[in-house]
């Protein structure tokens, strides 16, 4: 093979496959790349079984063939280059690659390709849909920081996305804490799928390379996400999530609304003080117009601190995680926050006031 390109396609194109290359030390074939030059393109394709990712670029070609490269080498090689040569040139002889811009030669050990995996074809037995790619990365990146973190139940280690009276809806739980968000799209009513959350930097990583609409390819087990250039394979989760809308409350007998900096501003100070659980206690009393909160830790000391709100309805006090509070803030995008809340025992809502596109849910603590 032997093609010419420009450099900074070609660094375009390995900077979205590298994504997918395994780290891992077992999988030695997995940290290669596919290359393959057929009349008028290249292609680059890595995989770690679970995502897989190719791009497709018009090159110049002067020779047609197929090689394996080690992904880390040839990606860090191409990234360093600083010349004021527009063009490089890639071609292989026996097992070596040779990497060609002016008066610079590199040459680079190739490693058989016939094992190496394709990306599977489900055209057959699959779902298509079109959807512009900056919804699908509004909606993971707004909910998978609640998904559970072990694999222990895969079903909530897990962004589920399913689509419903024209909107595309987005969640995650971890059983302690929810994220919903929802997006208008119209059309959407098919989608039904289950993201597995620790595949989600990845996707996201990838997805920047993408722009306007892409499609949608999917079954129960198998996703791909597709442009006329570039193709990613998640491989899924095949379960079933909780039915998570019975739990959530249809209104609250107490409703909070704050500045979403005072808040920010008290748990900075509270966290000197929680304990192993990051208990804080809410009180919340209308008459005083605020919330007392507090916490304590036996090796450390106490802390009451007052914050001002608006509040409607009945005084109420409850326990919550800190850290699941404070991880929500920075997806809450205007200013003035609003707690719903009902009893002791069921999940507060926390969600923007100018916003009810995203709902947050907190199971309050009984210890």
């Amino acid at each position: 093979m032997k093609i010419e390109c420009t450099i900074d396609k070609l660094k375009q194109a390995l900077e979205l496959v590298s994504v997918t290359v395994s780290k891992q030390a077992t999988s030695v074939l997995l940290q290669n790349i596919y290359i393959e030059v057929s009349n008028h393109s290249i292609l680059f394709r890595s995989t770690t079984i679970d995502t897989s990712s190719e791009i497709r670029i018009p090159v110049k070609v002067e020779e047609v063939g197929k090689c394996l490269i080690h992904g880390e080498t040839i990606t860090k090689l191409v990234q360093s280059i600083v010349t004021q040569e527009k063009n490089i040139v890639l071609w292989s002889s026996d097992s070596v690659l040779y990497v060609e811009y002016g008066k610079n030669t590199h040459t680079l050990k190739l490693t058989p390709f016939e094992d190496f995996p394709h990306i599977p074809n489900i055209s057959e037995n699959a779902t298509k849909l079109t959807i512009p790619v900056e919804k699908i990365v509004e909606g993971v990146s707004m909910v998978s920081f609640a998904a559970a973190q072990s694999d222990l139940k895969p079903e909530i280690a897990s962004v589920y996305v399913y689509g419903v009276e024209n909107e595309i809806v987005f969640v995650s739980t971890d059983s302690y804490r929810l994220a919903e968000k929802k997006i208008r799209l119209k059309g959407c009513e098919q989608l039904h799928l289950l993201l597995p959350n620790k595949l989600v930097p990845e996707l996201l990583k990838i997805l920047k390379h993408f722009s306007k609409d892409v499609e949608f390819e999917f079954n129960k087990n198998t996703l791909l996400i597709k442009n006329e250039s570039q193709t990613v394979h998640i491989r899924l989760i095949d379960g079933i999530f909780p039915n998570y809308r019975q739990i959530i409350p249809l209104s609250g007998t107490t409703t909070v609304t704050v500045l979403k900096h005072d808040v920010q501003n008290i748990i900075r100070t509270l966290s000197l003080f929680t304990d192993r659980y990051n208990q804080v206690t809410f009180e919340m009393i209308p008459d005083e117009k605020g919330c007392k909160i507090s916490t304590e830790n036996g090796d450390v000391g106490s802390s009451t601190q007052f914050l001002s709100a608006t509040i409607q309805g009945e005084p109420l006090t409850l326990s919550i995680n800190s850290k699941y509070l404070n991880d929500v803030l920075s997806y809450l995008v205007k200013e003035s926050i609003i707690f719903e809340c009902t009893t002791v025992q069921k999940p507060i809502i926390v969600k923007s006031a100018a916003d009810g596109s995203f709902i947050y849910l907190i199971m309050p603590l009984s210890r």
